[in-house]
């Protein structure tokens, strides 16, 4: 008699863990700028680290745009002008590369250096699928290009994770 309240039970949970897993270990934050716009993103990953350079990103949407958020340290000199970013190459594990366009350039409490690429959701599907191997950015002092050795599949992930909770935020 209790076989089958046992099996119901597990088949709930599978079910659950089934249909949940791919948002479970999303954990999906908020920050409102000062323009009032509201956006969301995940924790950034670090895709690069040596003792001299540093790279870390992730995803943002504020739910109609999405943006590739790249951190690179050491941060340029804050008198340089921030608006000469050009766009970013992505190169994927399937050996296909991307143009995503420059979007804008800050400074967080004048030592954080953050620079947003718009990204197309609709163009940029194989984001969805494919780790990212390198991405190149094109600075006023040249071009830098970082090959990841760490997380490459984080855009991936803030990518499904964003997507797939875009109506629940």
């Amino acid at each position: 008699m209790r076989y089958p309240f046992f099996l119901s039970i597990i088949s709930v949970l599978f079910f659950t863990q089934c249909c949940f897993s791919q948002t479970k270990d999303c954990d999906i934050k908020n920050i409102v700028h000062a323009d009032g716009t509201m956006y969301y993103y995940l924790a950034m990953d670090t895709f690069y680290f040596t003792k001299s350079r540093q790279l870390m990103g992730g995803m943002v949407t504020d739910k109609e745009n999405y943006f590739l958020t790249l951190k690179p340290e050491p941060a340029p000199v804050k008198i340089q002008k921030l608006k000469d970013y050009k766009s970013l190459s992505v190169q994927l594990a399937n050996d296909t590369t991307y143009q995503l366009d420059f979007f804008d350039a800050r400074f967080i409490k004048d030592s954080v250096y953050v620079v947003m690429y718009m990204f197309d959701f609709k163009k940029h599907q194989a984001f969805l699928t494919n780790a990212v191997e390198s991405v190149t950015i094109t600075t006023p002092q040249g071009t830098e290009r970082f090959k990841f050795r760490l997380h490459k599949q984080a855009i991936m992930h803030h990518l499904n994770c964003l997507s797939a909770g875009k109506n629940n935020l």
